[in-house]
């Protein structure tokens, strides 16, 4: 279906941020229901590293193969696929027994999820371009916004102590019919054989795009750093009582989505470049400070300043990827997810064996100088 020229710009874009909100939605709501998961499927600690794991591993298979799928049948078909595989997983993760079932829902939910993210990215690049207005900051914005939905819809079904079936259940059902109204509103991009004949193909792509995705990779794993040793840090390192130590991601995480909310009219008024140079500065002397002071109030304010900085960094990566004329969209935005993803899952864990050796403190360190690179890479969009 091919979206009409007339339909209102806060329709297409509502549209597209509901499919943007659901994987965060989703992934809020499994992850923090995972000690009832745990406890109905009789799963220990390492099988539920193993379930995260196979989920990551999955999308990343996805994430490889989206871009052929987005070039061939068009990035709305291949997220009206990828967003029911995704939610497939969770009735399934919702009933599950054992070990082997609930491995199966968390492969469909990483198999789904990793062509929702490419083609819902597509999307929104196609919104840019259509309406000639900037939309990325407000669209990943939804996504973070729904990944605190998810969280807190399963702190008010742990608290009401309701099982993992009704809610589960409750916001399948809820999302399914936001859905069905979101997709009819999706506008059909140029599929591959037609006037515009490019390569769905990750590789051979321009310099440039592959210096955007390390530049993604390098956010995603400062991201993965908070989300993952923040809380550890303020409690064994700065001292912090376990209460304030679980703060650390939610200050990061309220500060990114606020940012997300407002950054748009900052965006108008600085440009790409300025917006992600001087975000990037203020993410880099965030992270020095997160290592240097003992103060767990300050490293908690640091967070927050972390997630501000860093807010505006990959929405602008995948919005100037959009823009390049001689670059296929899918691929584009499959070549900054995967590098993206990659990061987030392969530098998070190296600081724990650093942290081994040097400490968690200092394993940390290579916080800051990953938001070094990203204001170093932000010089090429001054490339028009």
């Amino acid at each position: 279906m091919m979206q009409s020229p007339q339909m209102p710009y806060r329709t297409a874009l509502s549209a597209c941020a509901a499919f943007f909100a659901g994987p965060g939605i989703f992934y809020g709501m499994l992850t923090s229901r995972m000690p009832a998961l745990k406890a109905q499927a009789g799963v220990s600690e390492g099988e539920i590293g193993l379930l995260l794991l196979s989920l990551g591993l999955s999308a990343l298979v996805m994430l490889l193969m989206s871009s052929l799928l987005v070039t061939k049948f068009g990035s709305r078909r291949v997220l009206g696929w990828g967003s029911l595989v995704c939610m497939a997983g969770i009735p399934v993760a919702a009933f599950a027994g054992d070990f082997w079932v609930l491995w199966g829902a968390f492969i469909l939910f990483g198999f789904g999820m990793g062509l929702w993210d490419v083609s819902m990215n597509v999307q929104g690049m196609g919104v840019e371009r259509r309406y000639g207005k900037s939309s990325m900051l407000i669209l990943h914005a939804s996504y973070s916004t729904g990944s605190v939905i998810g969280a807190a819809s399963g702190a008010f079904f742990a608290a009401a102590e309701l099982a993992v079936v009704p809610h589960f259940l409750t916001v399948f059902v809820v999302y399914l019919a936001v859905r069905a109204w979101a997709k009819t509103k999706l506008h059909e991009d140029q599929p591959a054989g037609g006037a515009a004949k490019k390569s769905g193909s990750i590789f051979g792509l321009p310099l440039i795009v592959y210096v955007f995705g390390l530049m993604a990779a390098c956010a995603y794993a400062s991201e993965g750093s908070a989300a993952e040793w923040g809380s550890l840090l303020l409690h064994s390192v700065k001292g912090a009582d376990e209460d304030i130590a679980a703060l650390a991601f939610a200050a990061f995480s309220s500060a990114t989505v606020a940012c997300r909310l407002l950054g748009e009219p900052v965006r108008q008024r600085l440009g790409d470049f300025r917006m992600a140079f001087f975000g990037a500065l203020i993410a880099t002397f965030a992270a020095a400070v997160v290592h240097f002071t003992e103060s767990p109030y300050l490293c908690l304010a640091a967070y927050a300043l972390l997630g501000a900085g860093l807010s505006p960094i990959v929405p602008l990566l995948f919005s100037r990827a959009g823009s390049l004329s001689s670059v296929s969209p899918a691929a584009a935005s499959a070549l900054i997810s995967v590098l993206a993803y990659g990061g987030m899952l392969m530098v998070p864990p190296s600081l724990g064996i650093l942290a081994e050796d040097y400490g968690l403190n200092n394993a940390l360190l290579l916080v800051p100088f990953l938001c070094g690179f990203i204001a170093l890479g932000s010089l090429v969009l001054r490339i028009r």
